[in-house]
């Protein structure tokens, strides 16, 4: 049934369409034939096109064109715009040439007939707007290419002469624009004869009785409707032309039985062509103006772009009168823009075909009626039966009364032996009916049943079979090519779920709609990239937020397409593996794992190696995806050195990894006992805990000295009305022997060792001998003038060393204090509460020293904050709190928590989301001249920070966004002048999903105004 099917759907409606035109024009007397058969199982009518008054429609081209005097033959081209009318009244804009000043353009072209041995001399005037045209003459070898052309209103002339005899083309030329005006119709045919009469070269092989000029071209409305912006390499014809014509409207080749005819060939179009003739044979005597030595006998012929083709075709003596032979393009693009005669029939024929016409020839026998079949509904599941719709005709076959018909189902018996049809009453021209119940289709499967349908006359003449192919569809979409993105996950990310619905093998009927069903449960329906196609993607968004209720291990995910019937196909079923553990520790080595650095380093690098395993919970594990490792302390996730695995590729459940580690990670570590830590990443996205391995380094000596601070620098200095300043000060163990472990810092005298407020390493961790230390040291509280800031450091056994000091300049701390809470008396301070906001002990956060704090419940996207106004607007403010996400889910998009408002206008702002990997992120943005300019993202731990923001109202404005007291970026020069501050929103306030959940917390608000802003500067 389905290499039947292929057959049908691939031949039925091409072959038994023409063949239908080539049989009845064996069959019937050539006088009576006036329209081809019709192939009633594709509703296509094939019709003898009727004579065309302005393209080529003789058979016998004229000997010769254009005029001669003495031996040069002068023709004249006019370049022009026009229009083409195409089948169902389509009209297209078009370039073409005429022959006569007042004449329309034509497509193709004027056709130019010289003898050889002649000069040809070609008047060229152009009057297109806007174009500057050349003519190209390919297989011309005597004419230089012409690079400039003749510009609008201008006239050029070529002269040349013909030597070879042959086909030739002639188009628009290589100026720039000469390729869109091949596409748009400036082209033609140029015919050199010999000086043999009735052959088409010097060689008498090459003789005929008739000739044809079949220049071949095709049309992209879209192109011609805009030829200067259309995007060329988007060129998709949808019209195929033989002279200029599609079917129906080409001309016919009349000719006689026993014929010989001359196809010239001309492929003007841009794509290949290849030409068939159905039910004779062609005989290829040259391409391109050039003789073949041997010609060769083909069915079809492929034409390129540009090429030209001659061929003899040899008409049987017996062929009898008014056959048609097909000539068209056996690509099968054989229709007109799509067209159907209604929205529930096939493609009506068109396109690059005509046929060759026997006007005489021998008598047909005697034959019986032509039947004519339809089947309904088509195509259709069964259920409720189906209609045969049959025309006995033998008005062209006898013109007798049809007395009886019969027809079969799959395969034609004898005559007589079909089932009969009833005769509603004897006539030339009967019209019938036969219903097959649904009961009978039950028992058929589902494919492609063919009914053939013949009459009897009263000359007890059995007629042509007809036949009509039905779909009875009785199976629904196989969901097929089904995949899930990620395939393995921790529900930490979406999944992409894609199939593909596909019905072209079980009734080809369009895909209209898939569902999808997880774990068995209720089907949710698939997105359709459309739904007038039988091969359809389909896909959906498996969201995070319902994955993360679902347990470890394997999910199967059922997907069903179904058709326009209503039939529903097998489910595919694919499974989605949801792993939440993440790999097993590993135990790593280290080769060599002593290293002696009391001299020279023994070794350029050591060797890293491990087998890290992903970890099996709940019947699942998950390939590798990635390893890696730290000397010292472990940083976030991802932030370590790779590890490669052995085999060079991370697909297996456990891997072999290794990294050869520079010496260069050890040379600096202090002596004593180090470890290197090891982590797996699995594809499900789930980090492992850490393996650990050590390794000695051995110094050769004993630390009694702590580290040394060399210098402090302090940015600002002198502040300049600046907020905070950035503390950095590099330290050092002496000689390397212990790490540093801790360092602090003081204002004035000195507290005593440990007593000091402590600094922070520059890359998080107190691990190195060497370290840089840091610190965002709040000013906005000190007094004007010099204050000396002093820095020390300890190692690991205790030692503390020297104090080193630098004098800080604080300048233009003036500010005025514009509201400042805590939250210990309610919300009573603030000028509106939107939404679910209060005050309650558990959001209370240490830093502040109150025990009450604000908290803000986010819930279906609905705001919850607090307002103040600031009725008078403010030009330079300053805002510092505390914010504890306190696990909520913000969902796919980050929202508000910060919002400044010049009335209904936001101006600045912080926002915060969930980060992919755990924990948050956090920014901060400006409107910059109307233009929303944003900090870089900044990673948060699941905790209370404090948050703080610096912004002020100037054509060269600034914006600061501080985090736990260091200013983590400062935007500058942005133009904030045009905005005043009216209003500010604290809380969830704006861009909420509406899936996000949970309790943020707040407290110690405390907002400003500055009397002035400086730009940082370092003063040395």
């Amino acid at each position: 049934m389905k290499e039947r099917t292929r057959t049908l759907h691939a031949l039925h409606g091409l072959v038994l369409g023409l063949a239908a035109v080539v049989v009845l024009g064996v069959l019937l007397s050539g006088a009576q034939i006036t329209a081809a058969s019709r192939a009633s199982s594709s509703g296509l009518n094939l019709v003898a096109p009727p004579a065309d008054a302005t393209g080529i429609r003789v058979t016998n081209l004229p000997q010769t064109t254009c005029t001669l005097v003495g031996s040069t033959r002068t023709c004249e081209l006019w370049a022009k715009a026009g229009t083409i009318t195409l089948p169902q009244a389509v009209t297209v804009p078009i370039w073409g040439f005429a022959d006569d000043a007042a004449g329309p353009a034509q497509l193709p072209g004027p056709v130019l007939i010289a003898n050889a041995g002649e000069t040809l001399e070609l008047v060229l005037h152009n009057e297109l707007v806007s174009e500057t045209i050349a003519l190209a003459f390919p297989g011309q070898t005597d004419l230089l290419p012409d690079l400039v052309g003749v510009a609008t209103g201008a006239v050029v002339t070529y002269t040349f002469p013909v030597t070879n005899p042959g086909t030739y083309l002639y188009e628009a030329g290589l100026t720039y624009n000469g390729a869109r005006q091949v596409a748009m119709g400036l082209f033609g045919g140029m015919i050199v004869r010999p000086a043999a009469l009735g052959q088409a070269y010097e060689d008498p092989a090459t003789a005929y009785d008739d000739e044809m000029l079949l220049v071949l071209s095709e049309i992209d409305p879209r192109f011609n409707s805009d030829p200067y912006g259309f995007v060329m390499t988007e060129y998709s014809p949808r019209y195929w032309l033989i002279n200029g014509k599609a079917y129906p409207d080409a001309a016919e080749i009349d000719t006689a039985a026993g014929n010989t005819i001359l196809l010239r060939y001309i492929n003007a179009g841009l794509d290949t062509h290849w030409m068939g003739l159905m039910g004779l044979r062609q005989r290829i005597i040259a391409t391109d103006g050039q003789a073949k030595a041997l010609p060769r006998q083909v069915v079809a012929e492929t034409i390129a772009s540009g090429q030209t083709v001659d061929a003899l075709v040899s008409v049987p003596l017996s062929a009898v009168g008014a056959t048609r032979y097909a000539v068209y393009d056996t690509n099968m693009m054989l229709h007109n823009g799509g067209y159907r005669p209604a929205p529930s029939e096939p493609l009506a024929f068109g396109g690059m075909m005509t046929f060759i016409h026997t006007i005489t020839g021998t008598a047909p026998f005697e034959a019986g009626p032509v039947a004519r079949v339809q089947v309904a509904p088509n195509p259709t599941t069964g259920s409720s039966g189906v209609t045969l719709q049959v025309q006995l005709d033998d008005r062209l076959t006898g013109g007798l009364d049809i007395i009886a018909a019969e027809y079969f189902t799959d395969s034609i018996g004898p005559a007589g032996t079909g089932f009969p049809l009833t005769i509603p009453a004897a006539a030339p021209v009967v019209s019938l009916t036969e219903f097959i119940p649904a009961a009978t289709l039950a028992a058929w499967p589902s494919g492609y049943p063919i009914f053939y349908v013949r009459g009897l006359d009263a000359n007890s003449n059995w007629g042509f079979v007809g036949s009509a192919v039905l779909n009875l569809d009785k199976l629904g979409p196989s969901s097929i090519r089904m995949s899930l993105q990620p395939e393995w996950t921790n529900t930490t990310r979406d999944v992409t779920l894609r199939a593909t619905g596909d019905d072209h093998e079980t009734g080809n009927n369009n895909v209209v709609s898939g569902t999808y069903s997880l774990d068995g449960g209720l089907p949710q329906v698939l997105t359709l990239g459309r739904t007038d196609v039988p091969i359809v993607g389909m896909q959906t968004t498996l969201l995070r937020t319902m994955l993360a209720g679902l347990p470890e291990g394997l999910h199967p995910i059922s997907v069903s397409a179904q058709d326009s019937l209503g039939n529903w196909g097998v489910p595919g079923v694919i499974t989605l593996t949801i792993d939440r553990t993440g790999p097993e520790a590993p135990i790593g080595t280290l080769s060599p794992n002593i290293l002696d650095l009391s001299g020279a380093p023994p070794v350029t690098h050591i060797r890293l190696a491990a087998v890290i395993t992903d970890g099996l919970s709940a019947g699942v594990r998950t390939p590798l995806a990635n390893a890696e490792a730290f000397v010292g302390a472990a940083g976030p996730n991802g932030t370590g050195f790779s590890l490669f695995p052995k085999d060079g590729l991370f697909d297996e459940i456990s891997e072999q990894v290794y990294f050869d580690v520079p010496i260069a990670n050890f040379i600096f570590l202090a002596q004593g006992i180090h470890e290197v830590m090891i982590r797996g990443l699995d594809a499900a996205g789930n980090w492992g805990a850490l393996g650990t391995t050590t390794i000695v380094i051995d110094r050769g000596t004993t630390d009694t000295e702590g580290p040394i601070v060399s210098f402090i620098n302090l940015v600002p200095n002198p502040t300049g009305g600046a907020a905070s300043v950035t503390l950095t000060a590099p330290a050092a163990d002496p000689g390397r022997l212990s790490n540093v472990a801790a360092a602090e810092w003081f204002v004035g005298a000195d507290p005593g060792l440990g007593q000091g407020l402590p600094l922070d390493a520059a890359d998080g961790a107190f691990d190195s001998p060497a370290e840089l230390l840091t610190k965002v040291i709040d000013v906005t509280g000190w007094r004007n003038g010099q204050h000396q800031v002093s820095v020390r450091a300890r190692d690991l056994l205790a030692n503390w060393g020297p104090v080193a000091s630098i004098r800080l300049a604080v300048e233009g701390n003036n500010e005025t204090l514009i509201l400042a809470d805590s939250f210990e008396a309610g919300l009573a301070e603030w000028s509106a509460v939107v939404g679910p906001v209060s005050t309650s002990p558990e959001a209370a956060i240490a830093p502040d020293g109150g025990v009450m704090g604000m908290q803000a419940v986010v819930s279906n996207g609905e705001p919850a904050y607090l307002s103040s106004l600031l009725p008078s607007g403010e030009t330079r403010f300053l805002a510092s709190f505390y914010w504890d996400p306190n696990g909520t889910d913000t969902g796919s998009q980050a929202h508000d928590i910060l919002v400044g408002l010049n009335g209904g206008t936001p101006v600045f702002g912080i926002q915060a989301e969930s980060a992919a990997l755990g924990g948050y992120r956090l920014r901060g943005w400006v409107l910059d001249n109307g233009i929303a300019t944003y900090t870089g993202w900044f990673d948060l731990t699941d905790q209370a920070h404090a948050l703080a923001i610096l912004w002020n109202a100037s054509p060269k404005g600034l914006f600061s966004l501080t985090i736990d007291n260091v200013k983590v970026e400062e935007l500058t020069g942005v133009n904030t002048g045009a905005y005043v501050l009216h209003e500010i929103l604290l809380g969830p306030s704006g861009n909420l999903d509406p899936i996000a959940s949970g309790i943020e917390y707040f407290d110690g608000w405390r907002a400003a105004r500055t009397v002035q802003m400086y730009l940082p500067t370092v003063r040395r």
